[in-house]
């Protein structure tokens, strides 16, 4: 029968408009192509001759297709279409990983498989994907570190965690700053409860993932973290966090004195001040405790603080990076990041899954370069 293209293409048209018809002229067409493909390729390898087929399921349009992949008996033929299809579960495994990496469950990543691909990925095949994904992101969490970081920040971050029950569980993060003031999330961790051991335990991974060297540490306000680091690394500067610090402040103060306070807080840590000096930081703290003292105890008690000296390092540094280094807040868009991913989840199913998602943003933070006004860090002797 000698057709016409345009016969051909009504025909095809005619075929696609049935049920399951886009379906089987995939199959059919896919399948006459591997075949004839063989043929052209057992014409040129003598000796060889054609040995059945293999039947194998590929990804459809919204379905799934019957493939039947021609063999040879030397075992040498490969068909393009084989590739292709090689490829595309190769491409699903990516988008999987993406998927799950930005939160969605696996639940719901087997409705969006069989929505968009058809049954061709079973729920075991998922759970695999997601595994090896984890296993990815365990690997990132372990992977060998830069000897020297001029500048380390390590803060926190909540959320919600099943073991036996679901509670809230605070996750560890930390950020290392290069050089040239690129930034690096370099480690992720989760301590169900607050204590100094815990502190040692992330300054000692730090310290086994080749980290030798650093020259300023700035913290949230973690208890003990201070004493692991001094114990650690014994010749870097430790900055708390003002902002941490103004807020413990004022959460504690009324609502019609919150204006004042926060106000003479502000002159206290005066970063106007370029020739500052640590006496003339703790000089204006006992000036603003004893203004505020008859009100509120806490405040009284400030210049007290045994670990008050640490909330001025900054003052040590060049002047032009006091508002960099002052508190943690350049883990304030890191941790925006974080809260988008596991927003969509009331709930993490497991630490190790929380630890996935948040390794999962970090890789994609350290895949872009962000940096400060400042164009390196190797100018101030602090750093060298």
């Amino acid at each position: 029968m000698n057709l016409s293209t345009k016969q051909v293409q009504e025909l095809l048209d005619n075929f696609s408009k049935k049920p399951e018809g886009n379906k089987m002229l995939l199959e059919f067409s896919l399948n006459a192509l591997m075949r004839a493909e063989r043929e052209m390729f057992l014409e040129k390898s003598q000796g060889n001759k054609g040995n059945g087929f293999r039947s194998v399921k590929g990804f459809g349009i919204g379905t799934q297709i019957d493939l039947h992949i021609p063999r040879d008996r030397m075992g040498l033929f490969k068909p393009v279409v084989q590739m292709l299809w090689q490829n595309q579960q190769s491409h699903l495994d990516d988008l999987i990983f993406e998927l799950y990496g930005a939160g969605l469950t696996t639940r719901d990543l087997e409705r969006i498989v069989h929505q968009v691909y058809g049954n061709n990925l079973s729920r075991t095949s998922i759970s695999r994907i997601t595994n090896e994904f984890s296993q990815e992101m365990k690997d990132f969490r372990e992977r060998e570190l830069d000897e020297y970081y001029p500048i380390i920040y390590a803060d926190a971050l909540f959320l919600k965690v099943k073991r036996d029950t679901v509670a809230t569980e605070a996750f560890y993060i930390v950020l290392g700053v290069k050089p040239d003031t690129s930034r690096e999330v370099l480690g992720i961790y989760n301590c169900p409860t607050e204590s100094a051991g815990n502190w040692e335990d992330i300054i000692l991974d730090l310290r086994k993932r080749k980290v030798s060297r650093v020259s300023l540490f700035v913290i949230g306000g973690l208890i003990g973290f201070d004493k692991a680091i001094e114990k650690s690394f014994p010749n870097a500067t430790i900055q708390k966090c003002v902002v941490h610090l103004k807020r413990n402040i004022l959460n504690k103060v009324r609502t019609k004195d919150k204006e004042a306070v926060a106000s003479d807080l502000k002159a206290v840590f005066n970063m106007s001040k370029k020739n500052d000096n640590l006496d003339s930081c703790l000089n204006r703290l006992s000036i603003f405790a004893s203004k505020w003292s008859k009100v509120y105890a806490h405040i009284k008690k400030l210049p007290e603080k045994e670990d008050i000296s640490y909330y001025f390092s900054y003052i040590k540094f060049e002047p032009e990076i006091w508002r960099m280094i002052y508190t943690t807040n350049w883990i304030e868009r890191l941790n925006k990041d974080f809260k988008r991913t596991t927003r969509m989840r009331n709930s993490m199913p497991s630490v190790e899954s929380a630890l996935t998602l948040l390794s999962k943003v970090a890789v994609n933070a350290n895949m872009t370069k962000y940096r400060y006004q400042v164009t390196s860090l190797k100018a101030d002797p602090m750093f060298q």
